[in-house]
């Protein structure tokens, strides 16, 4: 694969979706959790990168599926690895709004029927918009999470890698962020 040359202070549009923060076309701020209008894809403009130095090398990878392009990543980067035996087990996702009762119900139910599972998925929804256990639904979370490891199931949590305008440290950071907001998002 050739590697793409590009010049200092080229602007690369495309590259992934996001919104700039003095965006004059702000998408709406949505709760992902409970908002029935909230979209995976909403309105975005496109994000940019700046390539601020000399000898630069940008690698993208393309293929005419998502599965080619992940599987041209893997081989640049020298192939995988072989992951823990647990990770090669079943593995449940259960809704996004249950709480620590309807999660652990939910592995009863797999006991019960000596369904083996090795891994519970958490969507983003167990974490109160900022990295922190929503307490409503998850009140004792190292609790929760030792008794799934008393059972040798592991927990996986999917978080969203950004903070809420309305979570307790986006004003504390927001001065050391970019100019894009992501696209879930914006403070119009």
């Amino acid at each position: 694969m050739e590697p793409l040359s590009i010049q200092p202070g080229t602007l690369i549009h495309g590259v992934g979706t996001s919104v700039r923060k003095d965006s004059k076309n702000p998408p709406v701020v949505r709760d992902r959790n409970t908002d029935q209008n909230w979209e995976a894809q909403p309105y975005s403009d496109n994000l940019e990168f700046l390539v601020p130095a000399e000898d630069v090398e940008v690698v993208l990878f393309a293929g005419p599926t998502m599965l080619d392009v992940v599987r041209r990543f893997n081989l640049y980067n020298g192939g995988g690895a072989l992951p823990p035996r647990w990770g090669l087990g079943f593995w449940h996702r259960v809704s996004a709004l249950f709480s620590d009762k309807e999660v652990n119900d939910e592995v009863a139910e797999f006991e019960k029927r000596e369904f083996p599972l090795s891994v519970i998925g958490l969507e983003p929804g167990w974490m109160s918009r900022s990295y922190q256990w929503d307490r409503t639904r998850f009140p004792e979370p190292e609790k929760f999470l030792k008794g799934l490891n008393d059972k040798d199931i592991k927990a996986n949590v999917w978080i969203n890698p950004y903070v809420s305008p309305d979570g307790e440290l986006y004003d504390k950071i927001e001065p050391y962020t970019g100019s894009h907001t992501v696209m879930v998002w914006n403070r119009a």
